[in-house]
């Protein structure tokens, strides 16, 4: 999470965006570890549309402390502590193009059925 600390005005992330070309240079959000890393992933994926064009699409166990996370905390989206519908919305509007389902649990293949079901509220309209 070390790209979202203060660096002067801003992050190292900010200063990435700023530093490279938008025609050339597009990001994937990884939203669990953005969180992880401090930030809010709605927010940050908001303040630079069509810069992020992938999403991995993961939640945290509730409880789960910044720069702590780790696999064993990945739950089904939407009952973890991360706001999906805000973060999902955000890269709607932001030109999100592509959304990957990573759990990295060690029982994904109960979670990921679930999450496509969630996620589908979303993404199918």
């Amino acid at each position: 999470g070390y790209e979202f600390k203060q660096v002067g005005d801003g992050t190292a992330f900010d200063m990435l965006v700023k530093e490279t070309n938008p025609d050339n240079v597009k990001f994937e959000a990884d939203i669990f570890w953005i969180a992880d890393g401090g930030a809010d992933p709605a927010a940050l994926i908001s303040k630079y549309p069509n810069r992020f064009e992938l999403m991995h699409v993961k939640d945290a166990r509730k409880g789960t402390e910044v720069g702590h996370g780790g696999a064993g905390d990945n739950v089904v989206a939407g009952q973890g502590q991360l706001d999906m519908p805000a973060i999902i919305n955000a890269g709607k509007k932001a030109g999100m193009k592509y959304y990957f389902i990573e759990d990295e649990s060690s029982v994904s293949e109960q979670q990921i059925p679930q999450t496509i079901a969630y996620l589908k509220q979303f993404l199918s309209e």
